[in-house]
């Protein structure tokens, strides 16, 4: 016996839905090239342990209130604040985020991805707490310079 109509439907929706996901999946990976850099933009940034604990950056559309105009884009990265380090953050901050040109900056936390480091106006003081899908500082705990950044201080 064939499918009804409202099944047929109901296949077609989670066929769509599931492409759009595989589409969005691939979209958004960032491809290394021979040299073992990262191309965002006009932003290259390579993939060494200067960055230790930073990794998937990318850059994200700033979309308007009204939710019909890019009004600009953003920064985001993940981070491991066990392997972070210091260094690692002052040099990513210096290199890829300081006059960037991003509205903001998020560095997502990779254990709890509620939680993020944000830069805003992509300057310092660096933000800890809880974020928002657009990758907003919703609930601010910590606050510091990335050059004094300890793993006791993102809780």
């Amino acid at each position: 016996m064939g499918k009804t109509r409202k099944e047929k439907k109901s296949t077609a929706v989670i066929c769509y839905g599931l492409g759009l996901i595989v589409f969005c999946a691939i979209a958004g990976v960032i491809y290394y090239n021979e040299s073992q850099t990262v191309t965002i933009e006009t932003v290259t940034v390579e993939v060494d342990e200067s960055y230790a604990g930073i990794y998937d950056v990318s850059a994200i559309d700033v979309i308007n209130d009204e939710g019909n105009k890019v009004v600009g884009q953003r920064g985001q990265a993940y981070f491991n604040k066990e392997d972070m380090t210091a260094d690692s953050l002052n040099a990513f901050y210096n290199d890829v985020v300081a006059n960037s040109g991003y509205e903001y900056f998020t560095l997502i936390n990779s254990d709890d991805t509620s939680k993020g480091i944000v830069f805003t106006g992509c300057g310092t003081p660096a933000y800890y707490g809880d974020i928002n899908s657009n990758g907003d500082i919703t609930n601010s705990s910590a606050q510091f310079e990335p050059s004094n950044y300890t793993a006791d201080m993102l809780k």
